[in-house]
């Protein structure tokens, strides 16, 4: 899609005022071009609100014997992209304006790239920072240094999407881990020079946690020295030539961060490694909730509000938001279990949605490639997930959800009583599809309410649960209240009915939507 399209869609109202201002003063059309063709015309018969046409044609040229017009170019920083025109205006005052209106528009343009490139920069750095405190996570878990590097190469190859990842301890007994789709070719014999590597420079001064990156061939290989003899060693490739500036710092940082808790491990004594698993566990605590504070940035259009209070330091529940343009992906969900087990398994979920969301359009297929990326580990450790995906899309006031067993989810319309969603798929883990998906009407005034069971099933000091029926009383009275005021009064009445002496026994994750 050209940038003029692309901001046609992106700017819809901003750029339907300037057309309607030119159509009020006597223009019969308003069009964009593209060196492609037409990306977008406005007509006498357009209104605020309603998509910009758009055709196949020709670059306008003053020679084509078209209607008689202006035209102006538009050209952001990097260079011309294309034209914008005016059929049926003409003299110096209306080409000075025209003139204004293309630099308005390259100045748009712009704005929108910074954003695209702000969103990506962002949604990389969560995935790398993810992946990391999957790997911390794993290593307050379990000592087992087979586990460690397979959480490190599983996490790498997840975030790089390199075919091969290969993680191992060289020196003193090498512990090979390959994650990967396709034979490990070339693994071994990489893993052997190295290995060769410390008997040739054994008498050379090696400090602990030094760290190395080099190439070998078409592998890139991060090395971390625990001791003289011993090393941690990333494998990444076959073919890694064109691995950008971020994947090689992940894989460095991968590659120390398996190797300090490797380090440690060997070095702890029982005290030792019950308080590094406490402070662990407090860091992989203020990384899910950097990521899930991420979840209530504004969102154009929207009135979004996000919620999330784990039980424990860190917690199991799936809170994350996707927005691409006029579309917002959000997810709320809820992983079986409790403590690091449920943690490990929502980043892994949280760092899925995050892929499919950006691949996949409908919900139900966003649940059809998280079953695929986390239905080994689910079978494996006994778990599942419940998960609600649903998409907003401003284009056309829809709403489409695809529901994996997470309840409750409520859909309240103007003054109406609020609908209760029922769940249509099984949650992940129970079944492996195909998942469907539902589309709803999601008109101004509607509100959409997912909560995780956390708020239903809080209980006060005599064991009663607050109930399903009380978020709908809630919501019900509030037609007219914002998303976050909406939020914070569940909470609240949660909090009131369980009263100050009984502590949340379970995670609490709320998500109210709406438009502005």
């Amino acid at each position: 899609m050209d940038e003029l399209t692309r901001l046609a869609a992106a700017r819809p109202d901003r750029l339907g005022r300037l057309a309607q201002d030119w159509l009020a003063s006597g223009a019969r059309a308003v069009q964009l071009w593209s060196p492609d063709g037409l990306a977008a015309t406005w007509d006498p018969a357009f209104s605020l609100g309603a998509p910009a046409g758009a055709v196949s044609g020709r670059v306008p040229r003053a020679t084509t014997g078209r209607a008689a017009g202006i035209t102006a170019e538009v050209a952001p920083l990097g260079g011309s992209i294309g034209w914008v025109r005016v059929v049926g205006a003409s003299g110096a005052a209306a080409r000075r304006r025209l003139a204004g209106d293309a630099a308005i528009l390259a100045t748009l343009v712009d704005h929108e790239r910074e954003l695209r490139g702000m969103a990506d920069a962002l949604a990389e750095s969560q995935d790398h920072l993810l992946g990391l405190a999957s790997i911390a996570v794993a290593g307050g878990r379990d000592a087992d240094e087979a586990a460690i590097l397979a959480t490190t190469a599983r996490q790498v190859r997840f975030v790089t999407g390199a075919p091969v990842v290969a993680a191992a301890v060289v020196g003193d007994g090498a512990r090979l881990v390959v994650d990967a789709d396709v034979t490990a070719c070339g693994v071994e014999s990489v893993l052997a020079d190295i290995d060769a590597a410390p008997a040739a420079a054994a008498t050379l001064p090696v400090s602990p946690g030094s760290a190395s990156i080099n190439r070998v061939g078409g592998w890139i290989v991060a090395r971390v020295h625990l001791d003289r003899a011993a090393s941690v060693v990333l494998l990444v490739g076959p073919d890694a030539a064109d691995a950008t500036s971020e994947s090689i710092r992940l894989i460095e940082a991968a590659a120390e961060v398996a190797g300090s808790i490797i380090s440690r491990s060997r070095r702890s004594t029982e005290a030792a490694v019950k308080a590094r698993l406490a402070e662990e566990l407090k860091v992989a605590g203020e990384v899910q909730r950097h990521l899930v504070a991420t979840a209530t940035v504004p969102v154009e259009g929207l009135d979004l509000a996000a919620r999330y209070r784990p039980a424990a330091e860190i917690g199991g529940d799936v809170l994350a938001v996707h927005a691409d343009g006029p579309r917002t992906v959000i997810a709320v969900g809820d992983v079986s279990g409790k403590g690091i087990p449920a943690a490990l398994l929502m980043a892994s979920a949280r760092a899925s949605f995050a892929s499919a969301a950006r691949a996949c359009a409908d919900p139900a297929a966003i649940l059809a490639r998280m079953t695929q990326d986390l239905g080994g580990d689910l079978e494996r450790t006994c778990r599942f997930l419940t998960l609600c995906v649903a998409v907003v899309d401003r284009r056309d006031n829809s709403l489409v959800i695809a529901n994996a067993g997470h309840a409750p989810v409520l859909l309240a319309s103007g003054m109406g009583r609020p609908q209760l969603l029922r769940a249509e798929n099984a949650p992940l883990g129970v079944a492996e599809g195909p998942f469907a998906s539902t589309r709803l009407s999601f008109a101004a005034g509607d509100r959409l309410v997912i909560a995780s069971d956390g708020i239903s099933e809080r209980e006060d000091a005599a064991e009663r649960r607050f109930g399903i029926a009380r978020i709908v009383g809630l919501v019900h009275r509030r037609p007219t209240a914002s998303a976050g005021d909406m939020a914070d009064a569940i909470l609240n009445a949660v909090d009131r009915f369980a009263g100050p002496a009984v502590d949340r026994r379970d995670d609490e994750t709320l998500v109210v939507v709406g438009w502005r």
